[in-house]
Parts: C-alpha cells; structure tokens; sequence
C-alpha cells in the first residue's frame, strides 16, 4: 500500500485495519511523509495472521494490551514515529511476536520533536536477522543505547554514528556483522578522562562478539 490518497488518509489507515481483521498475511504500508494522522490501527498488535509486516512513515501507539503476533517472521519499522504517549515499547512489541525472525528498525522518532528513542531493548529467542540504522543529525547531546540478547542471531547490522553504547549477551550463534558507529568518542580522544569508561564498552562489545565468523567495519568506527 502506498500513500497515494489525495486527502483521504483517514479512510486509508482505516482500510489496513480492514486488511488486518480480514486475514492479511503480508503488509507493506509506505507513506509519504510521518505525521500525526498516519497512524495505524491498533488491531495491527493483534493478527494472528500476519507474516510479515514492513511500515515505513507511519505512527505506532504504544498499545495498553499484551500484543500478539504469533505468526509475524519478518518485521520492518523505518522512520516509524511516536506520539505523546511516548516512545514505541519496541520490547513490548518483540515479546508478543514468538517466531520473529528478522527485525529491521530505521530511525524510531517522535513525531512532534523528532527525538529519537534513547535506549533500545532487543531480546528475542528466534530472531536470526537484526539490522539497526539510527542515522541522524543531531542528537542533542544525549546519549543512545541498545542491548541485544539473541541466542539465535546470525546476521547483524549497526548503523549509527552516535551510539553510546552496544550491550549484547548470548550471541554465540553470530556469522556476520557490520558494525558503523563511533561510540561518541571524539576521534583521537579515547584516552582522555572522559573517555575512558568508553574503552570499556568498547572492549565489552567486541568480547561479546568474539565469536563471529565474518566482520565489517566502517573506517569511522576502525579509527575509534
């Protein structure tokens, strides 16, 4: 599905609830641009059909109610944004979805300040694919984290510049990573006394993957 409704946004959204209730296996919403009244239908967090789900542009509230996606394997969020009920609980999200294989999130923000979402939880028992790209321009000075817990996880991707800290536990089963990010570290300051907290992480994270077969690394982060 793709934006293409000339004004009628509205009944759009409300067709891919439809779709949803109807017994959709795949759905792909694209729209044009992130705003407040192109947000998706709750009974998204409740199909027990879907397959796969990519949305790119659209808003996602944090549901009050235990989600439930027992077929989703494959799930896409890219530039996916939030409203005044706060950041999107993507733990929540992953919980309900018991046979995820494959999670791609792009740039998760909110949709009135454009903050992005601070600290990212990614556990899953089944999850074989994970890509991360939260690129942006400026972060206010504020710090951005992510913890992976994956037995599971084969293929990983972190794209982000400004990634103040990557946390991961039981990746025994990793076969490639690509790994672009710079830990906030000025570069040619890792010894200076305020980085040296970072030194650990650093060191922590590359422990943590030591296991990998396959590893790429981008020139910013090969000279931090």
């Amino acid at each position: 599905m793709y934006d293409e409704c000339n004004g009628y946004r509205d009944r759009f959204m409300d067709l891919t609830g439809t779709v949803v209730d109807r017994g959709i296996q795949h759905l792909d919403v694209f729209m044009n641009s992130c705003k407040r009244y192109n947000f998706m239908r709750e009974n998204i967090y409740k199909s027990k059909t879907l397959v796969s789900l990519s949305l790119y542009n659209v808003e996602l509230k944090n549901p009050e109610f235990v989600v439930s996606l027992p077929c989703l394997k494959i799930m896409h969020l890219c530039n996916v944004c939030y409203g005044e009920d706060g950041p999107l609980d993507v733990e929540k999200l992953i919980s309900g979805c018991p046979v995820l294989e494959d999670l791609k999130l792009v740039r998760l923000f909110n949709i009135l300040s454009q903050d992005v979402l601070l600290f990212l939880r990614v556990s899953s028992q089944t999850m074989e694919s994970l890509r991360l790209y939260f690129a942006i321009d400026n972060t206010g000075g504020t710090d951005f984290s992510v913890e992976i817990n994956a037995p599971r996880l084969k293929y990983m991707t972190c794209y982000e510049s400004l990634f103040d800290r990557i946390m991961v536990k039981n990746l025994s089963s990793l076969f490639t990573i690509d790994i672009n990010t710079k830990y906030n570290v000025v570069y040619g300051s890792l010894l200076a006394p305020e980085y040296l907290r970072n030194r650990d992480i650093i060191s922590d994270f590359l422990t943590g993957i030591s296991s990998v077969r396959h590893m790429t690394i981008c020139y910013s982060t090969l000279k931090v």
